[in-house]
């Protein structure tokens, strides 16, 4: 009953409407869920007015079922990030006299349009997008919002870790976004990265009803979605959505010098204990949902080095081949990367021929196929392990989605896009540009998809080398695939 109250009597009670002063609104999307270093914010809070901070639950995306795989687009593991990180931002607005109005809606323009005939609302200040979807929900709340004499003011801010207006070129131009992520790491490398932006003062905000702010309302707001199980004991890590969270793990993180073993998600093959299953920063789910900017992190490990010296990323001496935070600011730039080729390959990134446009593979749509690979039943120990981890957990290793994304594309020739869409469903960490980049990057069209279909039939043997080789490199003693595949301790 809040949840129906939520959607079809927003805007009933005392109207403030046309001839009141006018207000400016913070539009949070899931995906910029903190106030440090937030420029919409900032630039809201910078001009006289009151301000209305607004997060929408899109039902879509918290209840909706994926285009091709027919998969929930929203896992229970994820929803529960979601609704912590909101959680925590309307304790945060309501600890600094502020509130966050929430509400669960299908389209974001709709909901706009009732705020303007609640409100006089000058201006609506957001981030950018860069993805399909979220760019038409983007374009059709500016022409909604342009009926009602406002406007919808959006920018870069702390999206990247270097400003799209200091890059040097146009992203969103494909004859100038480099192609691959080593021309981009160099050019990036020798930008500015701009300062982090600090919360400012609050301004008041407008009236409100009390069903629409604070933790009933956020309650409310994700009642309709999936119910979170209880944690599963073998999770290594529980990750807890918010910016709270987010800045206390990383200043302990920071403080306690884990900096010195990074070694790099994407390091795939680097040896011993802090090899990438182990070494990662576990920033990623927070970085996803905008619990925290990518840019702070890079500022606070360069502040970390002039103080306490450089470690270097291999283990083989100090400095030699770039330090640990030079190392995480090169995986950071490839996060960067994906974020801005989405700019460049548009809906390409979502077709079936991907950004580079592939052809002349034969794709399978078989159902049973892919549920015994999202269930981890595929009888490959590794991709088995990976795949219920991933759905009880929220997460796997960078390498090990690796392994099951080529495992699915290359092996059980399965459309990528389904895979994709399961990724997206489970990652805490997902991204559409970072989940959707890296198939299509690094699964969909390197090495060369076609010709090894051609001269290696998958029919006759595995093509998927890694789901061997890959537990000999980090997993020798099995811990971590008797970990998630325990029926295989009865073997001799």
């Amino acid at each position: 009953q809040g949840v129906q109250r939520l959607i079809t009597d927003f805007g009933a009670a005392s109207r403030q409407a046309a001839d009141g002063d006018s207000i400016n609104v913070v539009w949070y999307k899931w995906s910029d869920l903190r106030l440090l270093d937030h420029e919409p914010l900032v630039r809201a809070h910078a001009q006289t007015k009151r301000v209305l901070h607004v997060h929408l639950v899109e039902l879509p995306l918290l209840t909706g079922k994926s285009r091709v795989g027919k998969v929930p687009r929203c896992s229970p593991r994820r929803a529960g990030f979601w609704h912590e990180a909101v959680a925590d931002l309307s304790k945060q607005l309501e600890d600094r006299g502020q509130k966050l109005l929430i509400c669960t809606v299908t389209k974001p323009a709709d909901f706009f349009a009732r705020l303007c005939k609640r409100f006089r609302v000058a201006s609506v200040f957001a981030h950018c997008e860069f993805c399909d979807e979220e760019l038409k929900a983007e374009a059709e709340v500016r022409s909604t919002l342009a009926c009602y004499d406002a406007k919808l003011e959006t920018f870069w801010g702390a999206l990247t870790v270097h400003h799209i207006d200091d890059l040097g070129f146009n992203p969103a131009d494909p004859a100038e976004m480099p192609m691959y992520k080593g021309e981009f790491n160099g050019i990036a490398k020798k930008r500015p990265i701009r300062a982090v932006l600090p919360i400012p003062p609050l301004r008041s905000a407008p009236p409100l009803e009390t069903h629409e702010y604070g933790l009933d309302a956020v309650e409310a707001a994700f009642s309709l979605g999936p119910v979170v199980p209880p944690r599963d004991p073998r999770q290594a890590f529980t990750w807890v959505g918010g910016e709270t969270s987010a800045l206390e793990y990383f200043k302990n993180y920071m403080e306690s010098g884990q900096l010195k073993n990074y070694r790099g998600a994407t390091e795939s093959f680097a040896h011993g204990d802090h090899n990438p299953v182990n070494a990662g920063t576990r920033l990623s789910p927070w970085l996803a949902f905008g619990c925290i900017s990518a840019r702070m992190v890079v500022h606070e490990a360069r502040d970390f080095e002039r103080n306490h010296g450089k470690s270097s990323s291999t283990g083989k001496g100090s400095g030699k081949m770039g330090s640990t935070g030079a190392r995480l600011h090169t995986e950071l730039n490839f996060r960067d990367f994906l974020r801005f080729s989405a700019l460049s390959w548009g809906t390409h990134l979502f077709k079936v021929g991907g950004p580079f446009q592939i052809s002349g593979v034969k794709w399978s749509y078989d159902q049973e196929l892919f549920k015994r690979w999202q269930e981890g039943q595929t009888g490959y120990p590794f991709v088995d392990a990976g795949m219920r981890e991933l759905s009880t957990t929220g997460y796997m290793s960078h390498l090990h989605r690796q392994c099951c994304a080529a495992f699915l594309v290359r092996d059980l020739r399965l459309d990528w896009r389904m895979g994709a869409e399961y990724f997206e469903s489970c990652l805490l960490d997902h991204t559409p540009d970072a989940n959707w980049g890296n198939w299509a990057y690094r699964i969909l069209q390197r090495p060369g998809l076609v010709e090894s279909r051609r001269n290696y039939p998958v029919e006759d043997h595995i093509t998927t080398i890694e789901c061997i080789a890959w537990p000999v490199v980090h997993d020798a003693q099995m811990e971590h695939t008797l970990c998630w595949v325990p029926e295989l301790r009865e073997l001799p």
